[in-house]
């Protein structure tokens, strides 16, 4: 079992570093580190840490994406999370978008370093409503169940059944 998981990551990383090389080879330009690794990151199906990432999704404590240009300045807890936002960017992209959006992005930012501009040209949406959307679907894929709309009757029951939990965990004790 040890070897399937190391076999996995194996081919993981090699589709990862392998996307890599087409997005340099094939554009031959720098793009965001958000783009490139969050691109990397999604082909290579490498979706994000759920507990360190729902904990700054609950603390809305997310980099937003213009700190996100270059991961190398940020600090060392933030770089994870940077790499698990961007995968997360990249899905939303996907999802939203297609595809061709994704591939629509990387063409045009090819044409031009400025990604409001990119972003307004190829989505038709301002960089501001692109991250809002972002952020948005973060929040209904990836967070913590609202409850703004539960019936005061599901906390009765959770607050029962963690009681019965208790009650009866106290009882094997004894």
């Amino acid at each position: 079992m040890r070897w399937m998981n190391y076999e996995s990551y194996i081919r993981r990383s090699i589709r990862h570093e392998f996307t890599h090389h087409i997005i340099n080879v094939g554009y031959r330009f720098t793009f965001p580190d958000w783009l490139n690794e969050g691109t990397a990151s999604f082909e290579a199906g490498e979706p994000p840490n759920y507990k360190k990432f729902n904990r700054a999704l609950a603390k809305n404590e997310f980099i937003p994406l213009g700190k996100m240009w270059i991961f190398d300045l940020l600090e060392d807890d933030e770089r994870r999370l940077a790499y698990d936002e961007s995968y997360t960017v990249i899905e939303y992209v996907v999802d939203e978008y297609g595809y061709d959006g994704l591939i629509d992005i990387l063409n045009a930012h090819k044409e031009n370093p400025h990604m409001d501009q990119v972003i307004n040209n190829t989505l038709g949406i301002s960089i501001e409503d692109f991250e809002l959307g972002w952020m948005n679907f973060v929040k209904d894929k990836y967070g913590l169940p609202s409850t703004d709309n539960l019936h005061p009757a599901y906390f009765s029951i959770l607050l029962f059944a963690v009681c019965a939990i208790f009650i009866r965990i106290k009882h094997r004790n004894k």
